[in-house]
C-alpha cells in the first residue's frame, strides 16, 4: 500500500463535512440528508466535525492544522487523540498506533474507520491506507476482528477491497459468505482471486460457493483460475487433480503441494516424491504432508525421501 497526503485542492473541508453529511442506502450507495438552509454545520455531527473540518491554529492557511508530535503522547492520550483529532492528523496517530503495535487502540480505529465510510471509494485517502496497514501488521485477535468486521460493513472502498483480502487471506480469517459470493463475482480479477481464496477457511461446506469455484475454473483471469483449482483441490475434490498436477510443474508452491496431499492417490504421491527430489526448497513439506497419508505408496515414497534428507 502506500502512504499519499490528500491535498486541500482535492479534498476541501467543506466537501468532506457535506458527503459525511450524507446517508448512505441499504445497497451501499449514498443519497443525500434533509438539512434546513443555512444550518448545514449543526445538523453535522461533533465527533465528525473534529475530525474533518480544518483546525484553526498556526499553520491554518495550510489546512493540517496545529501541528502534532504523536511520538511523545503517552498510550492512552494518544488513543483519546484518534477519536477527537482532525483527519489530517489522523493518519499520523495510525502510524503511531502501527509502530507501537498498540492494540488498546484497535476500538479507537474501528472507530475512526467508520467515520470514513462514505470516502475513498475510488481513490483511497491516507487514513483509510494506514488503518490497513496498521491492521495486516499486528497479529492480536483484535486487530482480526476489526478487520473482519470492516470488510462485514455495508459499504467498503473499492480502491482497498483488494489490499483488505489479501490481508484476510493471509490472517486465515473466516468471512461471511454471502459477501464473498458477491466478491468472488467481483470485476477486478484480484478480488475474485483473493475470495476463491477465503472459501477454503470460509465456505467449503456451502453448495453456493462450490459452485461459483466450479465457475472460477473457467474466469478470464489465469490467477483467479489458479486460485480456484487451488481452493478446490484443498476441499478434497479430485476432479481438479489434472490442473493440480499441472500447476506443481509449472509452479510448484506449498499452496499447490498442499492442495494435491488433500487428494493423495498414487499418481499425486509419486508427482509429489518426484518434485521433493528435485526441489529441497519443498522437501520438508512434502514430507510433512505424505506422513498424512497412509497408503503403502505415499509410506514408500515418504521412506525414501527422508533417506535422501538424512
Amino acid at each position: 500500500m502506500r502512504i499519499g497526503r490528500v491535498s486541500k485542492g482535492s479534498f476541501g473541508a467543506f466537501d468532506a463535512w457535506k458527503i459525511a453529511e450524507a446517508g448512505m442506502d441499504a445497497d451501499g450507495t449514498i443519497s443525500p440528508m434533509t438539512t434546513q438552509p443555512g444550518n448545514e454545520r449543526e445538523s453535522f455531527g461533533q465527533d465528525q466535525l473534529s475530525l474533518f473540518d480544518y483546525d484553526a491554529g498556526p499553520d491554518s492557511q495550510t489546512g493540517h492544522g496545529r501541528p502534532i508530535e504523536s511520538d511523545a503522547l503517552p498510550d492512552q492520550h494518544l488513543i483519546d487523540a484518534i477519536g477527537r483529532d482532525n483527519r489530517y492528523h489522523a493518519a499520523d496517530l495510525c502510524a503511531e498506533v502501527r509502530r507501537r503495535a498498540l492494540h488498546d487502540a484497535i476500538p479507537a480505529i474501528r472507530g475512526l474507520w467508520g467515520k470514513l465510510i462514505p470516502f475513498g471509494d475510488r481513490t483511497p485517502n491516507d487514513v483509510q491506507i494506514e488503518i490497513l496497514r496498521l491492521l495486516d501488521g499486528m497479529d492480536h485477535p483484535v486487530a482480526e476482528r476489526c478487520l473482519r468486521d470492516i470488510l462485514h460493513a455495508r459499504a467498503f472502498p473499492r480502491a482497498l477491497l483488494a489490499d483488505a483480502l489479501q490481508s484476510a487471506v493471509r490472517k486465515r480469517l473466516r468471512l461471511n459468505q454471502e459477501k464473498i459470493a458477491v466478491w468472488s463475482e467481483h470485476d477486478d480479477p484480484e478480488v475474485r482471486t483473493l475470495a476463491f481464496r477465503l472459501i477454503v477457511r470460509s465456505g467449503g461446506r456451502n453448495e453456493h460457493l462450490l459452485r461459483r469455484l466450479e465457475a472460477g475454473l473457467q474466469d478470464t483471469d489465469p490467477e483467479a483460475r489458479r486460485a480456484a483449482a487451488i481452493t478446490l483441490g484443498h476441499l478434497g475434490k479430485e476432479a481438479v487433480r489434472d490442473r493440480l498436477l499441472n500447476e506443481l510443474g509449472q509452479r510448484p508452491d506449498p499452496d499447490v503441494v498442499q492442495a494435491l496431499g488433500m487428494i493423495a492417490d498414487d499418481t499425486v504421491v509419486v508427482s509429489l516424491g518426484r518434485l521433493a527430489e528435485r526441489t529441497p526448497d519443498l522437501r520438508d513439506l512434502v514430507i510433512n504432508t505424505l506422513e498424512d497419508i497412509t497408503s503403502e505408496r505415499a509410506q514408500a515414497v515418504l521412506g525414501r525421501l527422508k533417506r535422501i534428507r538424512d
